[in-house]
């Protein structure tokens, strides 16, 4: 049987708290795959990926794309330090399209293999606050 029950979640960025929370479930995009995180989880630090960032309870299931950074579990406490994050209602989706288009033309103007990693950073960060906006990927 899965265990039930409330888990303490913060979203920290650079900038600010984003979301503080109590919930029942945490799917996190870690370097290594998507973890899932229930009530008395074993204590863990993972590295976080680009991707979407999922919480919530039966009732109520939220989203957030996040990029890059750890996330601390111990005690049914969850904290992540996001390099940045946004909850899908918060994302700017004409930002995010300008990005997007910033990233590709980047990509076929790079002038060294470190420019064109930066790009494909960039690229995949603008999709993934495009997909977690619920926005079709142009």
């Amino acid at each position: 049987m899965i265990a039930e029950g409330p888990i303490r979640l913060q979203i920290l960025t650079p900038q600010r708290l984003l979301i503080e929370t109590q919930v029942e479930c945490i799917l996190a995009p870690s370097i290594d795959g998507a973890l899932m995180v229930l009530k008395d989880h074993a204590p863990m630090v993972a590295a976080l990926d680009v991707g979407v960032f999922e919480f919530g309870t039966r009732e109520d299931r939220r989203i957030a794309a996040v990029s890059g950074g750890v996330m601390l579990v111990q005690d049914n406490e969850v904290v992540v330090h996001a390099d940045s994050a946004e909850l899908a209602a918060d994302i700017d989706v004409a930002r995010a399209r300008r990005d997007l288009e910033k990233a590709r033309e980047s990509l076929r103007t790079r002038t060294s293999e470190r420019e064109a990693r930066m790009a494909e950073l960039e690229l995949r960060k603008a999709v993934n606050r495009l997909k977690v906006a619920g926005e079709p990927i142009p």
